[in-house]
C-alpha cells in the first residue's frame, strides 16, 4: 500500500507530452517518405510512446530521442516482409492502429502485449477484421494475436466506429500512404475531436481527405511528408494539476496550445463551470480556485476526464450529474465501477442512473485505501483526492501512472515528499 501525500502546486509546470498526438506523429514518420523531426517535452516519455518508438525500430525505421527532439528516419519502400512481432505494451490506441498500418510492412503480424491490455474485452475489434481481408490464426483470448491479410483492402468500407475512434485512425493513416480503402463511412463514431486530431496530423503532412458528414474519401494522394512537427502538451494529463487548482490554490501550465482537438481540453469548461478563475494565452493555461459550484457535464467524447471529474464534483458545493458513463466500461480498468469504488473508499455519496453518476459534494474518507485496477487514471485521481483533503490517501500503486504521467510520479519526489511504502 502506498500513502499518497499532498503536496503544495507550484507556480509553473511544463505539461507532460499527450500521448495520443506523440503516437500518432510517430506513426506518421513511420508512413512518410522523408525524416520527420518532432519537438516537445520528451524529458520523460510515457510507457505508451516507448513502445510505440519501439514498434517503429522493428518495422525498419530509425530512432533517436533526446529531451527536446525524436527523429524518425523512416524504412525504405520494399517488398513485404512474411511475418513481424512486435508488442504494443498496454496501448489500446497502437494496438489498434497497428493493426491496419501494420500491413504496410508485412504479410502476417504477430502482436503482444502488457498488463491490462491483456485482459481487455477487444472481441469486437477483431471480430470486425474480416472486412478489412484480415484472418486472425491465433486461437481467440490468447496472446500473441496472429493476424493475416487474406484479400486486398475494400475500395468502400463502412466501419462501425461506436465503441473506438483508434481502429479510424488506422484505417485512415493507410488510406493517406495509399494503400487502404479510398472512401471511409463511420457508423456512430464516438471521440470525434481524436478522428480530428488524426485528420489534422495528415493534412499537415500533405494529404487532404474531403469529408462528408461521416464519409472521408481520398483520391491519388501526394506522399505523407517528413517534416518539423510540434508535439503537444497532454490535455488528459495535465486536467489533474488543473482540477486540483479549480479545488484550491493556482497554477499555470505551459506547453497546452488552445484548440488542440484532444477531447480532455474540455476540462477548461468544466473547470469555469465549477466557478474557477481560468485565463489562456497561445500555449498555457493559468487556473485559480474561486468558487465550487457543481457541474453537469458530458463526458461520451472524453471518456478520460471522468475519474479526475468525479473528484472535482466531490468538492462541490451541491450535487453534480456526469452523463456519458457507456464509454467507460473497456478501459484499462472498468473505469466506472472503479471510479465508484474510489468514491466509496473517500467517503462520496453518489448514485448511477441510466447513463449519469449524480456526486454529492463532500468528503468523509476514513483511510480506506483505493484500488487502482492498475488504472493510471485511477491513480491520479486518487493525488487529486488526496490534495482536495489535504491529507493522505492510500493506494495500491503508482506504477500505472508511467503509461501516461510518468513525470507525476517524479514530480511528488522531487518535491521531498516520498510516498510511503507500508
Amino acid at each position: 500500500m502506498i500513502q499518497i501525500s499532498p503536496f503544495p502546486l507550484p507556480p509553473l509546470i511544463e505539461a507532460p507530452v499527450s500521448k495520443s498526438h506523440l503516437q500518432r506523429e510517430l506513426i506518421l514518420s513511420l508512413l512518410s517518405d522523408q525524416p520527420s523531426r518532432l519537438k516537445g517535452n520528451f524529458k520523460l516519455l510515457p510507457d505508451d510512446g516507448l513502445y510505440a518508438i519501439k514498434t517503429l525500430v522493428t518495422l525498419g525505421a530509425k530512432v533517436q530521442v533526446s529531451p527536446t527532439e525524436i527523429t524518425v528516419i523512416p524504412p525504405a519502400l520494399g517488398s513485404l516482409r512474411e511475418e513481424v512481432y512486435f508488442s504494443v505494451g498496454e496501448s489500446g490506441f497502437l494496438l489498434r492502429t497497428m493493426l491496419c498500418v501494420g500491413f504496410l510492412f508485412a504479410r502476417r503480424l504477430r502482436i503482444d502485449a502488457a498488463g491490462t491490455l491483456l485482459s481487455r474485452d477487444l472481441r469486437a475489434t477483431f471480430d470486425s477484421l474480416g472486412q478489412l481481408g484480415i484472418a486472425q490464426r491465433n486461437t481467440k483470448g490468447t496472446w500473441p494475436i496472429v493476424l493475416e491479410r487474406i484479400e486486398p483492402w475494400p475500395h468502400e468500407l463502412r466501419w462501425d466506429a461506436s465503441e473506438t475512434s483508434q481502429v479510424v485512425t488506422g484505417l485512415l493513416f493507410t488510406m493517406a500512404r495509399g494503400s487502404g480503402p479510398k472512401e471511409l463511412t463511420l457508423i456512430n463514431p464516438v471521440s470525434l475531436p481524436y478522428i480530428t486530431l488524426s485528420l489534422q496530423g495528415i493534412a499537415n503532412r500533405g494529404v487532404s481527405f474531403v469529408q462528408t458528414q461521416n464519409t472521408f474519401s481520398v483520391g491519388t494522394s501526394n506522399p505523407i511528408q517528413g517534416k518539423p512537427v510540434q508535439v503537444q502538451g497532454d490535455w488528459s494529463g495535465a486536467s489533474n494539476l488543473l482540477c486540483m487548482a479549480a479545488i484550491r490554490g493556482q497554477i499555470r501550465l505551459a506547453g497546452l496550445p488552445l484548440g488542440s482537438n484532444q477531447a480532455d481540453e474540455k476540462i477548461l469548461t468544466i473547470l469555469k463551470d465549477f466557478g474557477a478563475e481560468v485565463e489562456t494565452s497561445t500555449d498555457t493555461v493559468w487556473v485559480k480556485s474561486k468558487a465550487q459550484c457543481p457541474i453537469a457535464v458530458d463526458v461520451t467524447h472524453c471518456p478520460d476526464l471522468f475519474p479526475a471529474v468525479s473528484v472535482l464534483a466531490s468538492c462541490a458545493n451541491g450535487i453534480s450529474a456526469i452523463s456519458g458513463t457507456h464509454r467507460l466500461y473497456n478501459k484499462e480498468s472498468n473505469r466506472l465501477e472503479a471510479t465508484c469504488m474510489m468514491l466509496a473508499q473517500l467517503g462520496v455519496r453518489f448514485e448511477i442512473r441510466s447513463d449519469t453518476l449524480f456526486v454529492h459534494g463532500g468528503f468523509h474518507y476514513r483511510n480506506g485505501m483505493v484500488i487502482s485496477h492498475h488504472d493510471h487514471r485511477i491513480v491520479l485521481a486518487a493525488i487529486v483526492a488526496a490534495y482536495a483533503l489535504e491529507t493522505e490517501v492510500a493506494v495500491d500503486e503508482m506504477e500505472s501512472i508511467k503509461k501516461s504521467f510518468p513525470e507525476m510520479k517524479q514530480f511528488l519526489s522531487l518535491k521531498g515528499i516520498q510516498p510511503k511504502i507500508i
